[in-house]
């Protein structure tokens, strides 16, 4: 016994050992673009979401793992703001119906990303693109201002190339008007009217990530941008976001972290081991139980030998009586009064018997139940006309 303690001891020592140094050890930098509000990464929005309550100061900021239809399924509210950062949105016609009906109500919503496809852009009447010419040239760098005088900085907000170089490449210039453009005077930050709200549209969301909010004056960029929009209440979105995990149980958020999921399998494999070796040299015999004994039959023929005893006939019969009714209600589950024309006709068409059958046993039982004794050949015939009767709907 002091042994195998020691062994215990030593495994759970070893599996502590791992899981620090797993913990601990330098993780690689994550590039993957999530746009998350919780992500910390180069290319989440973690300061972006941290700004919004600068942003709309005394304004409650809610987050939204729904697509717009469900979040807005109740009621369309007035004067809020709601803000999708994503690489692309193509939102199914409901959403885009229910995007249109939010913002015609007097709301306003902000959507950065590259890709605008789906019935909303088509309603819209927005398209995006990137010229090679930009991708080609030899800077490496793409700056962003924005038009309106109030909201134009003296200095340009300087991005790496790669990053920004999107533009919307079709508006209606009728409905449309240019908040923002990039260095080669293309427009990739526009203001749709629609209604009594305003859609706000950016063709660039990696300006809205932790990495480039960080560099230079970018991240005034990220509280210009959104300052267009009124002050009011906000929806963040969090739906349409890249690989959107959803860590709802223990076990998730153990499986979504490297180092406590090498652990869990660790754990596993050692309790197997643990198992498979210990329990298989240490295991005792296994007792045999035998079954219980069915004292059923033994009960009834006690409940008979007593009646029969005791010459109470009647009895007898009534309680076979009973014990048929009771079978037809539960097999058949007929309504009506037992021996009725309707119930006898019911149960003639479930149980398979003839309805003259039904009717001629029902009448017999009829009979003995108006009776107060009984002889012993009419206890038999009503026994053997309900056993009769069981045989045939066999």
């Amino acid at each position: 016994m002091k042994k195998d303690r020691i062994y215990i001891v030593l495994l759970v020592c070893v599996f502590a050992a791992f899981v620090l140094v797993e913990y601990y050890a330098p993780q690689p930098i994550d590039w993957s673009p999530s746009f998350s509000k919780k992500d910390k990464i180069p290319y989440g929005a973690f300061i972006t979401y941290d700004c919004l309550q600068d942003i709309f100061p005394g304004k409650k900021i809610e987050t939204t793992s729904l697509p717009v239809y469900n979040t807005l399924a109740d009621s369309i509210p007035v004067n809020t703001n709601y803000i999708i950062v994503n690489a692309d949105f193509s939102p199914d016609t409901l959403d885009a119906q229910k995007m249109l009906d939010y913002v015609e109500a007097g709301n306003n919503f902000f959507i950065a990303v590259e890709d605008y496809t789906g019935p909303l852009a088509d309603s819209l009447k927005v398209k995006t693109g990137v010229k090679l010419s930009i991708l080609n040239n030899a800077k490496d760098s793409v700056s962003l201002n924005f038009d309106n005088p109030a909201f134009h900085s003296a200095k340009d907000f300087v991005y790496r190339k790669g990053t920004v170089d999107y533009y919307f490449t079709n508006y209606d210039t009728a409905h449309t008007e240019v908040l923002g453009k990039n260095s080669l005077k293309q427009p990739n930050y526009i203001k749709i009217k629609r209604g009594k709200g305003s859609f706000y549209l950016s063709a660039v969301p990696m300006a809205f990530t932790n990495y480039n909010a960080i560099k230079g004056n970018n991240a005034e960029y990220i509280f210009r941008s959104l300052s267009f929009m009124p002050v009011n209440n906000t929806w963040w979105d969090e739906n349409y976001k890249i690989n959107k995990v959803v860590v709802d149980t223990p076990l998730r958020y153990i499986l979504n972290n490297k180092a406590l999921k090498y652990a869990y399998y660790l754990l596993i494999f050692m309790i197997i081991v643990y198992v498979l070796f210990e329990g298989k040299r240490k295991q005792r015999a296994i007792p045999v139980i035998l079954p219980l004994e069915n004292t059923s039959l033994e009960f009834v023929e006690t409940i008979g030998l007593l009646y029969y005893q005791k010459g109470t006939d009647i009895g007898i019969a009534k309680k076979k009586i009973q014990f048929f009714l009771e079978h037809l209600r539960s097999l058949y589950n007929i309504a009506g009064r037992a021996g009725e024309e309707e119930y006898c006709i019911s149960l003639a068409q479930k149980s398979g018997v003839s309805e003259e059958e039904v009717k001629k046993l029902f009448t017999f039982i009829s009979k003995v139940n108006e009776r107060n004794t009984i002889d012993e050949n009419t206890l038999i015939e009503l026994n053997n006309k309900i056993e009769d009767f069981y045989k045939k709907t066999n």
